[in-house]
C-alpha cells in the first residue's frame, strides 16, 4: 500500500472487497455452524463485521499525521530556502516590491524568461497579454507581463512557506490526538505499542475473535501441533485466515500471530471488547 502523502487518495467502498453469500456459507461450514437460527445469526453478524471493516478501512491507506508533517516540513523548508536564494523576505510585504529586492541580473534574466514563456503558451490567464506601440513607430509589440507573473510567483513561494508553518502545527495537533485515541482505544496495550499499525485490521480481528467465542463457546487463540516452535495454527487461526483470504486482505499465520499479541488482551476482556465494538 502506497502511503506517500503525495500519491494518496481516499478509496471508495466499491474498491473494498467484502463477503459474498457463498463466502458466508463456506465460513459457516468451516466452523460447523448448525443450519437454522445459529447459522443465520452467524452469517448476519459476520456480514456486518465485513461491512464495518470496509467503512473503517476506506481510510486505512491515509498517511499518518507524522508522515504528512514531515512532507510539509520539507516543502516549507524548500520554500524558505528559495525565498532566501532570491533575496526576498519569507513573507509577502505590501510595502516591499519583491522585484525591487531582486538583484538586477537575476531580475532581468527571470523577467526575460517569463516573457518568452508567456509567448510560448500564448499568454498567462491571470495576466493577459496586451498590445502596445511606440508613438514614433507603427510597429506593435505584445507585452506578456512577465514582470507581473514573476512577482506573483515569488509571492506564491512566500505564501507556501507561511502556509506550511500553519499546516505543520495542525498536523502536530493531529499526532497528539491520534496518540490519545490509541491510548483510549487500546488501554495499556496502546502504551506498550505506540503505533499499533493498521487499526481497522486490528478491530476486524478483535470482532472475529468475539464472534468465534460467542458462536463456538471456545476461547479464540493459537495452537501449535509441534510445540512452541511449530507453525501457528488451530481452528480460530484457520477461520481468521480464511476470512482475510475471502476479503482479499493479505495475511499469513505468522503475521496474524504477531498482530494477535496486541489484540488478544482486548478479546479476552469483555468490557474492553464492548468498548471496541461500540
Amino acid at each position: 500500500m502506497d502511503r506517500d502523502p503525495a500519491n494518496w487518495r481516499p478509496l471508495g467502498l466499491h474498491e473494498r472487497p467484502g463477503l459474498t453469500v457463498a463466502d458466508l456459507e463456506a465460513l459457516s461450514d468451516l466452523l460447523s455452524i448448525p443450519i437454522g437460527e445459529p447459522r443465520d445469526k452467524f452469517r448476519k453478524r459476520l456480514a456486518e463485521i465485513a461491512m464495518w471493516h470496509g467503512l473503517d478501512d476506506a481510510w486505512r491507506s491515509a498517511p499518518a499525521p507524522s508522515d504528512i508533517r514531515k512532507r510539509l516540513e520539507s516543502i516549507g523548508s524548500a520554500a524558505r530556502r528559495l525565498a532566501h536564494r532570491l533575496g526576498v523576505p519569507s513573507l509577502p510585504d505590501e510595502d516591499v516590491d519583491a522585484l525591487d529586492v531582486l538583484s538586477h541580473p537575476i531580475r532581468s534574466a527571470l523577467i526575460s524568461s517569463a516573457e518568452r514563456h508567456g509567448e510560448t503558451v500564448g499568454g498567462y490567464s491571470d495576466h493577459p497579454p496586451t498590445l502596445w506601440q511606440m508613438p514614433s513607430s507603427s510597429e506593435r509589440h505584445t507585452d506578456y507581463h512577465g514582470d507581473s507573473k514573476l512577482a506573483a510567483a515569488i509571492e506564491h513561494v512566500q505564501l507556501i512557506g507561511a502556509w506550511c508553518e500553519r499546516a505543520i502545527q495542525a498536523q502536530r495537533q493531529a499526532e497528539t490526538g491520534a496518540a490519545i485515541n490509541r491510548t483510549k482505544r487500546y488501554g495499556a496495550a496502546g502504551r506498550r505499542a505506540r503505533n499499533p499499525g493498521n487499526e481497522p485490521l486490528n478491530d476486524l480481528i478483535a470482532r472475529l475473535g468475539n464472534l468465534y467465542r460467542d458462536t463456538t463457546g471456545r476461547r479464540p487463540g493459537i495452537s501449535r501441533s509441534t510445540g512452541t516452535r511449530g507453525r501457528p495454527g488451530g481452528p480460530f487461526v484457520r477461520f481468521v485466515l480464511e476470512v482475510c483470504k475471502r476479503m482479499q486482505i493479505p495475511m499469513s499465520a505468522t503475521a496474524f500471530e504477531k498482530r494477535w499479541r496486541s489484540v488478544a488482551p482486548l478479546v479476552h476482556a469483555t468490557k474492553q471488547i464492548e468498548k471496541i465494538l461500540e
